[in-house]
């Protein structure tokens, strides 16, 4: 999913002058074909990222159309100031884009297990957040992301992304809710307990119309992030307005240290 989405920044460098390629000394093996073919337009700001997210803000007000890519945590969390104030107070359309979710980095330990980030991002208005899970869904948040003027938050998921349909839907009396890495196991969640499921690549504002909670009698949200600032909690309040009558389940880490390796597929299992 990583390679894919630099491969799709390279190719619209070539036809685009106002796209500009930023990185905290991340990507190697990766970006050095954007460095090579566009050096005026690539910048390794080095392991600073509150600098990545100032110079992107700074990018975007001369008129250009920054990516700013670095790990996911210490790209949302160490920047966190810069992003509310440089980037989201003045709505500018810089796209942040953050590799690895969940325990993605789990043998790292936990600075850099990634289970709060969106859910922290989420709260700032105007900020599109995105978690792809197939290679059509990466292709379009990335063309919503050239077009928008608005800032965006990308979580991408190491892995390749599943290869088989988003959602079944209006099979059984059961939902299974995810996104991101935790998609894989959700299907063979769903499948397993012969539940339908549905898998969310835009979180913010979300891509899927939600309110299909109503229709069913329980609802499982399983996530790669902490429950009560993620899917399940926005889940919980849309039950709420929506009086729906359905009991809503989290999977998900409790602990940063629950899980070492990214094994997902054990935590489901217990």
């Amino acid at each position: 999913m990583r390679n894919r989405f630099i491969e799709l920044i390279h190719k619209e460098m070539s036809v685009n002058q106002n796209i500009v390629f930023l990185t905290a000394d991340m990507g190697i093996n990766l970006v050095e074909k954007i460095q090579q073919d566009f050096p005026n337009r690539y910048h390794n700001v080095g392991i600073a990222e509150q600098n990545l997210v100032g110079i992107a803000a700074g990018l975007a007000e001369s008129g250009f159309k920054p990516f700013a890519y670095t790990i996911s945590n210490f790209l949302s969390i160490r920047a966190l100031e810069q992003i509310r104030n440089d980037i989201v107070l003045h709505e500018l359309p810089v796209t942040l884009v953050g590799t690895s979710t969940g325990f993605d980095n789990g043998p790292l330990g936990p600075t850099h297990h990634m289970l709060e980030d969106w859910g922290i991002l989420s709260g700032m208005p105007n900020l599109n957040i995105f978690c792809p899970c197939t290679t059509d869904g990466l292709d379009s948040l990335f063309l919503e992301c050239l077009s928008t003027n608005l800032p965006s938050y990308v979580r991408i998921p190491k892995g390749p992304g599943i290869q088989t349909d988003t959602r079944r839907i209006g099979h059984q009396n059961s939902l299974v809710l995810s996104y991101g890495s935790s998609t894989e196991y959700a299907i063979d969640y769903a499948l397993s307990k012969n539940c339908d499921y549905l898998l969310i690549e835009r979180l913010k504002p979300l891509d899927v119309d939600l309110r299909i909670i109503a229709n069913y009698q329980d609802v499982v949200v399983i996530e790669d992030h902490f429950a009560t600032i993620g899917l399940y909690s926005k889940v919980c309040q849309l039950a709420n307005e929506l009086r729906a009558n359905c009991y809503i389940t989290s999977i998900s880490p409790v602990g940063y240290t629950q899980i070492v390796g990214n094994k997902f597929v054990d935590f489901l299992n217990d």
